[in-house]
Order: structure tokens, then sequence, then C-alpha cells
């Protein structure tokens, strides 16, 4: 507003000028180019207000490149990337809450929580009509009330959702909190269960998804193409355990490598720009415990699975890097598991069987945060996506493609 401000001052300053009045100063019309920098910094809240100013701020903020760029300067700005970081729940529905104010405060029970259910109430209906375009209210019903909903990731402000519609059907969303738009691009029969992950392509600038159903038939999705791709089979049949993170350029997840005379773990990897699978070595754990990855800090995790309580995790101090797997350990015990970031003072933020935990790894030390309005059990889903105006209908890159080397 304050640059609408100062235009309206100049344009008074001209108007008083041509009248003869003398003493008054008249301030420069900023170029186009100060526009664009100073908007470029400002949250998603506030430019989606000063979109409706005038019809050139509404073009420059609504092409891909703008939005990139957007995004790119809060995860080069630490100070931007935390005051645009959100944590994201869900249950039977979708809440998120800030994430510096969470993590940050002593008072975290009483900040704001916001509830996602707006991006789902404008379905079309003919994703419910029959042969003879009549609508199934019911479906439609069961939409809306959402049975349950999964998370499985997030890149660049926008999240993968899996929404149970009924009980015979899955829809698979990418979704932009912030903006509030979403975009359907899966339709699964429940009878099959899949696993999936969703990360950003530098190479070709493009977001994908990676599916792997229960038969091991891997297929790929490209956003900028807005289509599925078959990939041929996933090589470890019988061994995907539910937890994939997206890091460097590649989908990691937990497998038992069956083909050497003692089976034992590894990570295997998916590069997406690549699309080839690759393998990385896992801590020396026996295969009796189940396991999954994480990130923490930046760095490639470990954790215990669902057998058994544990009280410890392992993280890869430098990716790629066998021996600088590190074991750790917290003052409380688990069945499940997940890092979701780290506070201000450097202690890590974890969700341990669906409870925000707050840990000091040096203290060993942990404190439950509370907040009020979010809900909490095993079931629930909890992430941590930037706030961006990276859009999902439409997109079609911002022209920086980069030439991989052979």
């Amino acid at each position: 507003m304050a640059i609408a401000m100062a235009n309206n001052k100049n344009q008074r300053n001209q108007s008083d000028e041509g009248d003869g009045e003398e003493g008054e100063i008249t301030l420069p019309t900023l170029p186009q180019e100060i526009h664009r920098e100073i908007l470029l910094r400002l949250p998603v809240k506030s430019l989606c207000k000063f979109r409706c100013v005038c019809k050139s701020w509404l073009s420059l903020t609504s092409t891909s490149e703008f939005a990139k760029t957007h995004i790119n300067l809060a995860l080069q700005n630490q100070n931007l990337c935390s005051k645009r970081r959100r944590l994201i729940f869900s249950h039977y529905n979708l809440y998120s809450v800030e994430y510096e104010s969470v993590a940050n405060d002593d008072d975290s029970g009483l900040v704001p929580v916001k509830e996602h259910d707006y991006a789902f109430k404008n379905i079309p209906n003919d994703w419910f009509e029959d042969e003879d375009g009549n609508v199934d209210t019911e479906s439609v019903d069961t939409l809306c009330t959402r049975n349950w909903v999964e998370i499985w990731g997030s890149c660049d402000g926008l999240v993968c959702i899996l929404i149970c519609i009924s009980p015979y059907e899955d829809a698979l969303f990418l979704l932009n909190p912030s903006t509030g738009e979403s975009k359907r691009i899966l339709d699964k029969d429940t009878n099959w269960p899949s696993m999936f992950g969703f990360g950003y392509d530098s190479i070709n600038d493009d977001y994908k998804v990676l599916q792997i159903d229960f038969g091991a038939v891997v297929t790929l999705y490209s956003l900028k193409n807005d289509s599925w791709r078959e990939m041929g089979m996933f090589p470890y049949y019988g061994d995907i355990y539910d937890s994939w993170m997206f890091l460097h350029g590649s989908f990691h997840w937990v497998v038992i490598n069956r083909k050497d005379q003692k089976p034992k773990y590894v990570i295997s990897a998916f590069d997406i720009a690549k699309e080839t699978f690759w393998e990385m070595a896992a801590p020396d754990i026996d295969i009796s415990c189940g396991l999954v990855t994480g990130i923490l800090n930046g760095c490639l995790c470990v954790i215990y699975s669902w057998k058994g309580m544990h009280d410890d995790f392992w993280v890869m101090r430098e990716y790629g890097v066998t021996n600088s797997w590190t074991r750790l350990t917290i003052s409380l015990s688990y069945i499940h598991m997940k890092p979701l970031g780290l506070a201000k003072n450097g202690e890590a933020v974890l969700q341990v069987d669906g409870r925000l935990v707050q840990c000091n790894l040096e203290k060993n030390s942990c404190k439950e945060i509370v907040v009020h309005g979010i809900p909490v059990g095993d079931k629930v889903c909890a992430e941590t996506y930037i706030e961006s105006l990276i859009s999902v209908n439409g997109y079609c890159g911002s022209g920086n493609e980069i030439q991989m080397q052979s």
C-alpha cells in the first residue's frame, strides 16, 4: 500500500504544480522493476490482497516466473523462510498453524489455527455424475465431510494429499494451502494401496509425483505436462515401507536387500530428474525392526517404526557418506516418530505418536507442545510447508530448464 500512497501523493503534487503553486516537491514515479522487487518480499496473504489494487500488479504477481522467484527468495533468506513456514496437519480435515509460533512460543496453545476446508467445497459435480448425468449426492457429502486425509509430502508451498472420498475410492490432490488452489490428479481404487512421493525436478523445472502401487508398478506424474507415465517395476518388491522423504532431488525410503547371503537394510532412492533408481548404505540395523526415513535440519534420518518402543534414531551427517551415520537418543520412547524441523534455539521439533514434541538432543530432554484446535493421535499426519504463490493449475514452469550433462 506504501507504493499506492506514494503514487497518489505524486499525482496530487503534479496537479498542484500545474496550478502554479510553488514549494511543492514532486516525487518521481517508481519504476515497474522497483514495484516488482518490493512485491517479491511481501507475504502471500498481502500479495493476494494487492492483486486487487491494479491490473499491472495482478498481471505481474500471477506469472509462474514471479511465483518461482518469490519462493526462491524465501528459501534463500532464513528470516523470510522462518516467517513463512507453517505446520499442516491432517485427520478428518486439514489444519495449519505458523511454525515459528508453535516452535518458539511458550503460549503456543493459544496461537490461531487455520482450517483448510475451502479447497474442496467447489468440486465439480460431474466427478460424481452417472451415465445419465445424475449426481451421486452421497459421494459429494462424503467428500465434503472427508473420512480421511493423508499428507504425502510438500514442496515449494504445494502439498500432496490423498483423500478417502468413499469406501472404494481415493483421490490424490496437489494443494496450495496459501492460495486455496487445488488440482485433482488421480483417482484410485482403495483395494490397491499405493505409496506416493512429491518433489521438485530442478533440471526440468517441473513438480513430479511418484507412485508405487501394491503390485510394485511405478508411475510418475508431471505437473507441467499434467500426465502420468509408467516407469516399470519397483526393484524391491514386497519391501516398501510407508514413509518417503524427498532430499537432494531424490525420493528416499528404506528397503531390505535380499540379494546378498545376509539380508540387510539399504536406502533406495529415485532421482526424479534422471528418472532412475539408485541406492546407498543404511545403518547396520537388524531387519526385524521396521524402519522409515525422515529429514532433520537438511540431513537424512532413519527412524524405527511400528515394531516395539524405541528411544533413538539415526542421522546421516554427510549426505551419501556411509560412515557419517550417527545414532541419537531422545528422552522418551516412541512407536512412530517424524522430525518436522528445528526451533530457533536449535531444538528439534518432532511428531511423536501423533503429538508435537520439542527435544533438546544434546541435553536429552523433551517437552510436549500443545496447540488447541489441532487434533492429536497416532493417525494424525503432520508436515511443514513454506507459503508460496505456485499454481497447481496451468503450471508451465518458469522457463529455467537446465541442460543435463551426458
